[in-house]
């Protein structure tokens, strides 16, 4: 024994010895290894009193000689917090970091270890929140994002403004600096009060007789029937009436957030109402695209999404690329990802099955829907950048139609937007007759280029009215108009132009 001993102190000393010995926290985590000797399962969760980086009590694997450095190179590999950030505490007792868990008294499995995470100079000085806002429950997708953003705030990492749009959108960064979400407050969405873009061009638009200002006198908006301080809400509605994940909305929720890099014409930091949307990475928008790249499905998601919601400016900058990751069987899509091999003329152009290979692996993903659900049916052909697509002159497949058909319920979609959001009447009047229209129209037989003919105007210069005063009974001096029996829609002001063979030619842009 005694002459074996040098021998058996080099085997010790020999790197492979200690990775056959002293197993990685790594490998540890995820399970490696047959022998469960000297295993221990702990907890960590949120201490009192601290900002919450955890959400939920988290469970982790280690061995009881690991060092609490061990612990914090865990949560950094999982939650990317600094280790030099964490603080770590067990009965009351700070824990250093060259300390073992046997030597803090950590023995049997189950005890929970409180974390406080040390918040940067900067960010200790300003009152920073990110919580959920209003009576609908949070997604937990959603919840995970924002609890990364939370820590990212709490480290020293501001929003960023974006650089597009006509209001105020901020980028939030995790811990390692990826934008996870999208943030838009509703005292900053055009012609409000602290919209960072400003007002020079207020003079532009159109006065909105359905909304004032404190002065008392009509205040400014972008799209009719859509007041400013309303399009955070109908972020929020599109996700919810997007029923099944469909057209892929991203997740989107009201919260309540306050930063300093945020927009404040008084300079006090008070929390502000807003739409969190997950952030969605891309290979860029629909408008760098040729629209023969994409598939015949994920154009008419797209087209189904804004006709049920009216949407009042869908144009190729709110329409996302994405890369789709190439599978061998996927479950569910091949219906609907599958392009058509045959080649389709028409009088604008031609799609064909050459662009199969794009087609198969291009999605897009809808954004930017605070100009849905307005209270005056008032879309142009121009709203919709996919009109002239050649794409939604193409038939519905059979998922498609049965989606329409049997998944979406106007009925039920008007009363959940009037039990969870204060929107017009109006506006819950048109989506509901925007529905049944779409629906009415798969029946019959019509592609969805045709159904959308019947909802935008091709004469632009022509007056509209709200939804009340098209279902109203007409003017003495317009002579009587009897009413359709068992209309729906009622009788209409104007006549509804006849849908023309190819749309007009685009106006020159200023």
């Amino acid at each position: 024994y005694i002459s074996r001993l040098p021998c058996l102190r080099r085997h010790v000393g020999h790197p492979c010895w200690k990775r056959r010995t002293m197993p990685s926290t790594r490998r540890l985590r995820d399970g490696a290894g047959s022998s469960r000797h000297g295993s221990l399962e702990i907890y960590i969760s949120d201490a009192p009193g601290a900002v919450a980086m955890i959400g939920k009590k988290r469970a982790l694997e280690l061995r009881t000689w690991s060092t609490i450095v061990d612990v914090k190179s865990v949560l950094n590999e999982r939650l990317h917090l600094p280790i030099g950030s964490q603080r770590l505490f067990f009965r009351g007792r700070e824990l250093k970091n060259n300390h073992s868990l046997q030597d803090c008294g950590i023995f049997r499995s189950g005890e929970t270890l409180l974390l406080c995470v040390a918040a940067a100079a900067a960010a200790s000085k300003e009152g920073l929140c990110l919580e959920a806002y209003g009576p609908l429950k949070v997604p937990k997708a959603l919840s995970r994002v924002m609890l990364q953003a939370k820590r990212a705030m709490h480290l020293g990492l501001v929003p960023s403004l974006a650089m597009e749009g006509t209001g105020g959108t901020y980028f939030m960064p995790d811990c390692r600096g990826k934008h996870v979400a999208c943030f838009k407050p509703q005292d900053e969405e055009p012609f409000s009060v602290n919209n960072p873009r400003g007002q020079a061009w207020a003079s532009t638009m159109m006065p909105n007789e359905r909304g004032s200002d404190v002065s008392g006198e009509p205040s400014l908006s972008l799209r009719h029937g859509i007041k400013p301080g309303e399009a955070c809400v109908r972020e929020v509605a599109a996700f919810i009436l997007d029923t099944g994940g469909f057209a892929g909305v991203p997740v989107t929720g009201m919260v309540e957030c306050s930063h300093s890099k945020f927009m404040y014409h008084d300079r006090r930091i008070v929390p502000k109402i807003g739409s969190l949307q997950t952030f969605v990475p891309n290979i860029g928008p629909a408008e760098d695209f040729s629209s023969r790249r994409f598939s015949i499905s994920e154009v008419h998601k797209i087209a189904i999404l804004d006709m049920r919601l009216l949407n009042c400016d869908r144009n190729g900058a709110n329409l996302l690329v994405r890369q789709r990751e190439k599978k061998a069987k996927e479950k569910g899509e091949n219906d609907r990802s599958r392009s058509r091999s045959q080649t389709h003329s028409d009088d604008q152009g031609t799609w064909d099955g050459s662009a199969q290979c794009d087609a198969n692996t291009l999605q897009l993903v809808p954004i930017d829907h605070g100009f849905i659900l307005p209270d005056v049916l008032d879309i142009g052909w121009c709203d919709w950048c996919w009109l002239d697509w050649p794409q939604v002159k193409e038939p519905l497949d059979e998922t498609t139609a049965d989606y329409i058909l049997r998944t979406i319920d106007p009925v039920r979609d008007a009363e959940q937007l009037r039990r969870s959001f204060a929107l017009a009447e109006d506006s819950v009047d048109l989506m509901r007759m925007a529905g049944m229209l779409l629906q009415e129209g798969v029946r019959q037989g019509l592609s969805l280029h045709a159904i959308a003919s019947l909802i935008v105007r091709h004469d632009l210069d022509a007056e509209v009215g709200t939804c009340a005063e098209e279902g109203a009974d007409p003017d003495p001096d317009r002579g009587s108009e009897p009413r359709p029996e068992g209309s729906e829609f009622g009788p209409s002001r104007r006549p509804l132009p006849e849908a023309p063979a190819y749309p007009p030619p685009h106006p020159p842009r200023v």
